[in-house]
């Protein structure tokens, strides 16, 4: 005889459902007559729980009655924990490269704002922060908007919950399993909570003389590195409990790149069209990785970065520290061999533009404009340090069809296109091996690629739209350091002929 049972299931992932169901009018034969019935969620990983896990503070407001206001104020930051049903990472499965643009939708009073991952990527248990800026109000308490769509003429622009990427159709979370497909985009928001308000509140300064304390060095015998493009070697070893420490002095607002690297070596009996094939080289890291940087307190500055460039065994983050201070590095072995010990090359090196595919979105070239960027190119084609995985394409033994040096800048701007017409694409002023080596649409479609080496302008008639330019040194870039801009210029119609 058949029973329906009713679930709690719906549009939003939830852990799995247990039921104890008892036959009244059965014989006891050991089960006291009950079973379990288990119903498993099968709508892809999701959260099922959110929770604001930060704490406000007691804030002394300058008022009459010497008023106590707690909440946040400009400058705290609002932590938002959210539980998947399965662990989820912010490393894309289909570039094997980590992104940094995921959230969740906030409403701080009338604002609409974007907490930002901050940590637990490769768990099933991430933390959202929010940074309380000038202009935010909010005394009923922040509210967490739920996740699913509006539908409307623009499906796309009107995501709600998840931050949404336009420019890819994600929202830089993906399933760390292959059991689960994809992430379920609804959850259940939070409404209105008094117990986290922001307030705006003027402080009275403290009648005190305030003496700056000279903090203890939060990590004993780190070592000092050198900022450009000099590297240090290190080894991690089984007495070093999983890390080694670096210190170096950064300029607060300036931006960096710190890259750990492995060591591939390419050995004879590959593949008949080939001859040869890369391994990891003994007694070095598999996969070496950015496990922290500290700054001179001890907080934790950035977290863990696994992978980066053309091959996932070694590690690149971008770093743009808020002040001028000391910072420090924890270096040790990535998720796909954490027990891992062995050989490393770590360096940090100025930042001058957006390099290594990651596209500066704020230097937005329009027609008739330029910008100025900056090529650190100074690498003899014999330099020890490059390998021949360097480069995109090669032929097996070193030598690239084209390319760009991995010791070298790849500066990657973007230019908006609003007029339908011919454009000339120039870079000006450069060292001699600094040039374009294409360009491209937002559809990933190529106008005018180069595979000979880079060329100083390129002529296309362009569509309205976004488009990116790729400039960079080729393979002898000895000597190529140096400024240049590039341009944007509309040329007249060509007359008939």
């Amino acid at each position: 005889m058949g029973r329906d049972f009713h679930t709690l299931e719906d549009l939003y992932p939830e852990v799995d459902e247990r039921f104890e169901v008892r036959f009244e009018n059965s014989e006891n034969h050991g089960h006291d007559g009950s079973c379990i019935i288990t119903i498993t969620d099968d709508d892809g990983v999701g959260i099922y729980n959110l929770e604001i896990t930060s704490e406000s503070s007691e804030l002394p407001a300058e008022s009459e009655g010497g008023e106590v206001v707690r909440g946040y104020t400009t400058g705290d930051v609002i932590e938002i924990t959210a539980r998947f049903t399965g662990e989820v990472t912010n490393v894309n499965p289909d570039t094997g490269e980590q992104v940094d643009y995921a959230g969740i939708r906030i409403q701080v009073g009338e604002n609409r704002r974007v907490a930002k991952l901050l940590r637990g990527a490769g768990t099933d248990t991430l933390v959202f922060g929010y940074t309380v800026r000038e202009d935010d109000l909010d005394t009923d308490g922040i509210s967490v908007e739920h996740g699913g769509p509006k539908f409307g003429i623009h499906l796309y622009d009107q995501f709600t919950g998840f931050r949404f990427n336009r420019e890819n159709f994600d929202i830089g979370l993906w399933p760390e399993s292959e059991e689960h497909e994809s992430v379920n985009r609804f959850y259940r928001g939070l409404s209105d909570d008094p117990e986290h308000a922001v307030v705006p509140v003027a402080v009275k300064d403290p009648d005190v003389t305030f003496i700056e304390p000279t903090p203890e060095e939060p990590v004993e015998g780190a070592v000092a590195l050198a900022v450009g493009l000099a590297t240090t070697d290190g080894e991690l070893t089984a007495e070093d409990d999983g890390r080694d420490w670096y210190s170096f002095d950064d300029a607060g607002g300036a931006s960096y790149i710190i890259e750990l690297r492995n060591k591939l070596e390419s050995v004879e009996g590959g593949s008949p069209s080939h001859g040869l094939h890369l391994r990891y080289a003994d007694g070095h890291l598999v996969d070496p990785s950015i496990l922290e940087v500290l700054d001179s307190e001890g907080r934790q500055a950035l977290g863990e970065r696994d992978q980066g460039g053309f091959t996932g065994n070694f590690a690149r983050a971008f770093f743009t520290p808020a002040v001028d201070r000391k910072y420090y590095i924890a270096v040790g072995a990535g998720r796909q061999d954490r027990d891992g010990v062995g050989f490393y090359t770590l360096s940090v090196r100025a930042d001058d533009h957006a390099d290594d595919y990651k596209t500066n979105d704020a230097a937005t070239v329009l027609p008739g404009l330029g910008v100025e960027g900056m090529i650190d190119s100074d690498v003899a084609p014999d330099d020890p340090r490059l390998n021949p995985w360097d480069w995109a394409v090669h032929d097996g033994k070193g030598i690239p069809f084209f390319g760009l040096e991995s010791l070298d800048d790849r500066d990657v701007f973007r230019f908006e296109i609003t007029d339908e017409g011919r454009y000339a694409m120039t870079v000006h002023d450069a060292p001699s091996t600094v040039g374009i080596w294409g360009i491209w649409d937002k559809r990933a479609v190529l106008h005018g690629y180069t595979s000979d080496g880079p060329v100083r302008e390129i002529i296309d008639t362009l569509s309205p739209g976004t488009y990116f330019v790729d400039i960079g040194t080729s393979y002898e870039s000895e000597g190529a350091t140096g400024t240049y801009t590039f341009y944007v210029v509309d040329l007249p119609d060509q007359a008939p002929a």
